[in-house]
């Protein structure tokens, strides 16, 4: 599904541009296709081509995808990851140093690291052509989990965030490990999703509540954001938080929320799976 927007002008950070996905989605329609045109008659022909295990890539089963600052097409897969250059693909799986074949999600800091969650809840990064993971690190050792991690944060003072699948927010700030639940039933941190907005200030987003940090603990706010999802949230680069929600693609910025291209609600059964949004063509899939 293609959604066009409106003559509006738009804001949002080129990197917030695609979000998470659905488990066990295969790779038949992903986001590195390569798109060519013919044309045939007075119409055009989209050609699609399809990339499978036949092709190189390390599964069929993809979680994650990942474009770098410096353009490769990182796949997550339940067999390890695959780096994609335009051509061919590169494998990689625990003999390299991924801390397990299934990795769920990627994510690019701003030092160039990227990092690997895997499904047994350990962390690792590549950096300058090497892997990390707790044998090699004692930041891994320290930020080892026995929970999945959802959520990334990296925010301006340096600190790791990590969003996870339980009760738990885990913050690294350079000198200790500190460890946040939410006590209360009702407002547990389930599959929280961590954003910083313009001022500095953390949030957690989950499906059951809104609240944000104030340095030493979290709190519930009021908010006219709807309790999001972690696959339907992502940060963007100028800190405004994109979002999809049953009315559509929005933007909170500072403070106030913008619809981007309202979409039908006939059109979202359910908030399962993930959405692309294109900035240049001003599109969300």
């Amino acid at each position: 599904m293609i959604i066009k927007k409106n003559k509006c002008e738009n804001k949002i950070a080129s990197s917030a541009s695609f979000l998470y996905f659905r488990k066990y989605f295969f790779i038949a329609c992903l986001f590195f296709i390569s798109i060519t045109q013919n044309q045939v008659a007075t119409a055009q022909m989209t050609y699609l081509p399809h990339y499978t295990s036949k092709n190189g890539l390390a599964s069929n089963n993809c979680y994650f995808i990942l474009q770098d600052q410096k353009g490769f097409i990182w796949i997550a897969t339940d067999n390890g990851i695959s780096r994609f250059d335009g051509t061919n693909f590169q494998n990689f799986t625990i003999e390299d140093g991924l801390p397990d074949t299934q990795i769920l999600q990627m994510k690019e800091d701003q030092f160039g690291r990227i990092w690997f969650f895997a499904l047994n809840g350990q962390l690792s990064y590549l950096q300058d052509g090497k892997f990390y993971n707790r044998d090699n690190s004692e930041l891994l050792k320290k930020l080892s989990l026995n929970t999945v991690i959802v959520s990334f944060l990296m925010d301006k003072q340096g600190r790791i965030w990590l969003g996870t699948n339980s009760n738990l927010i885990v913050c690294w700030d350079g000198k200790r490990i500190n460890k946040y639940v939410s006590p209360n039933a009702n407002d547990k941190f389930i599959n929280a999703f961590i954003h910083e907005d313009d001022k500095g200030d953390i949030y957690s987003y989950s499906d059951l509540s809104i609240q944000k940090f104030d340095g030493k603990t979290f709190s519930v706010i009021k908010s006219d954001v709807q309790p999001l999802s972690y696959m339907t949230a992502v940060n963007t680069k100028n800190k405004s938080l994109l979002y999809l929600d049953k009315g559509g693609l929005k933007e909170l910025d500072k403070g106030k929320i913008t619809s981007i291209i309202p979409i039908p609600q006939n059109l979202i059964k359910n908030m399962s799976g993930y959405f692309y949004y294109d900035n240049a063509e001003k599109e969300v899939w």
